[in-house]
């Protein structure tokens, strides 16, 4: 049994739309998350002063968060704490024995926009809570942990309503609308596009990361596969390229051939007697001829 606090206010307008259920608990989110339930009764004050209830994370408000209030004799807060057995029971996705942020509404009638939400709530196309706010402290998780990140300081600006949340156990509850109980409305069942599982357990995780390794490694061929076919192509023009012609015949150094022959003729044109006056002669065509027949070429 839970006792409160404070006095608590009596809602007795008749155009009222009150709920209430649990707005996050210690659980891995779709997000890879796992928000401690520290940081959510650290960020709970910031939760209350603020006490913005909106649609859709959009910054549309639809009404405040109450910190308590007695409903038909039965008493309410907004807090953080232990679900009870009737909770369980009501909240399939809640853990006994794991703490959870519960959270009482009320939905204004003031605006046509409000009425609109109010009519959508009572025919079940909403029924989740979602917390808004920034993650101000966060880890990655340890491989024990299966988690992506865990989230150790936040600052809460708002809840939300909606039709699928990222924590799943987040939903909520009409407790009274106008002079109606919960119990007495006809609601009617929306199938959710995209159903939560209720919690992720080791054998999920494993086969998570099995296909998860296997869609990398698939991508990776798919890299490979895409690396080799350019480099083919890119061999291809290569192979296309013409070939440069190399000369044919023999290649001669012909300044090391004008050099060699110089000396040649050097040595085999002596001259027996060197006139003073006379300057030495360039060997004339006949000679070069003659001496080039003499050379036997390797």
């Amino acid at each position: 049994m839970f006792t409160f606090e404070g006095e608590f206010a009596k809602m007795d307008d008749k155009s009222d739309m009150y709920i209430f259920g649990p707005a996050s608990m210690e659980v891995l989110d779709l997000q890879g998350d796992i928000i401690t339930i520290d940081a959510i009764r650290k960020a709970l004050p910031q939760l209350l002063r603020r006490a913005r209830l909106t649609v859709d994370h959009s910054d549309n408000i639809v009404g405040e968060i109450l910190e308590n209030a007695e409903v038909r004799s039965k008493a309410y807060r907004t807090e953080v704490r232990l679900p009870s057995p009737d909770e369980l029971s009501k909240f399939k996705n809640l853990i006994e024995g794991r703490e959870a942020l519960f959270v009482l509404a009320k939905v204004w009638s003031d605006t046509e926009y409000c009425m609109k939400i109010r009519n959508a709530i009572a025919r079940g196309q909403y029924k989740k809570y979602s917390i808004a706010g920034n993650v101000l402290e966060a880890r990655p998780c340890t491989r024990e942990e299966y988690c992506g990140r865990l989230v150790s300081d936040i600052n809460l600006s708002a809840v939300t309503i909606c039709n699928a949340g990222a924590n799943p156990a987040a939903e909520f509850d009409i407790i009274k609308r106008g002079n109606q109980m919960t119990e007495e409305i006809p609601v009617e069942k929306v199938e959710e596009k995209t159903p939560a599982p209720e919690f992720l357990t080791k054998k999920d995780f494993e086969s998570y990361r099995g296909e998860t390794t296997a869609k990398i490694s698939e991508l990776t061929d798919l890299f490979k596969k895409k690396f080799e076919q350019k480099e083919e192509i890119k061999a291809e023009k290569e192979a296309k390229k013409p070939e440069e012609k190399k000369p044919e015949g023999i290649l001669v150094d012909m300044a090391k051939m004008k050099d060699e022959l110089k000396t040649e003729l050097r040595e085999e044109f002596i001259a027996v007697q060197k006139s003073h006056a006379v300057e030495e002669k360039e060997p004339t065509a006949d000679e070069l001829s003659a001496t080039l027949a003499k050379i036997r070429f390797n």
